[in-house]
């Protein structure tokens, strides 16, 4: 098991990662910035060249995965701004989840239950939020805010559902 977790003025942090083989990487730049995992397997967030990045005041990024070859911000994982929120639960096998919230006041809720299900977001701009739930096998979402003010929700059952939302 490998945790690496760099936190620069003033940040909080909580990991609980149980399992052999799991990682958590982070890094915390700002004011009163939280980060929370619970890994329950073989897991990952972030990578050791690519950790989750949160820069600016009041950010908060919980991630909750059970299960095996989960991972959240391999690609991409950062929140740049003020009081952004991102929340994932993972559990099965194989489900990615990357996000990109550039902006203040933009929230991520992902839920995500079965295998092999797949989740980008990128917001830019303020006060935007994506709320989505995915369950089954093999399905995958993207969504893309850019602006402010705009609001995505979205759910899919099943397999091999794909959804693209774009908002400017």
């Amino acid at each position: 098991m490998k945790i690496v977790l760099s936190a620069i003025i003033a940040a909080t942090a909580m990991l609980s990662v149980p399992a052999k083989a799991s990682d958590a990487f982070v890094t915390q730049v700002g004011d009163g910035n939280a980060f929370s995992v619970v890994q329950v397997g073989s897991n990952r967030t972030g990578t050791k060249a690519q950790p989750l990045m949160q820069s600016g005041r009041n950010n908060v990024l919980r991630i909750d995965q059970t299960g095996s070859d989960n991972a959240v911000g391999l690609q991409r994982g950062l929140q740049v701004g003020d009081a952004n929120i991102a929340t994932f639960a993972q559990t099965g096998s194989g489900n990615r989840a990357d996000f990109l919230q550039e902006g203040d006041r933009n929230r991520i809720a992902m839920i995500q239950d079965g295998n092999a299900n797949v989740f980008d977001a990128v917001q830019r701009g303020n006060a935007n939020s994506i709320s989505g739930f995915q369950s089954g096998n093999g399905n995958f979402a993207s969504v893309t805010q850019g602006g402010s003010g705009h609001v995505a929700a979205f759910s899919q059952t099943g397999m091999n559902n794909s959804i693209t939302i774009r908002q400017n």
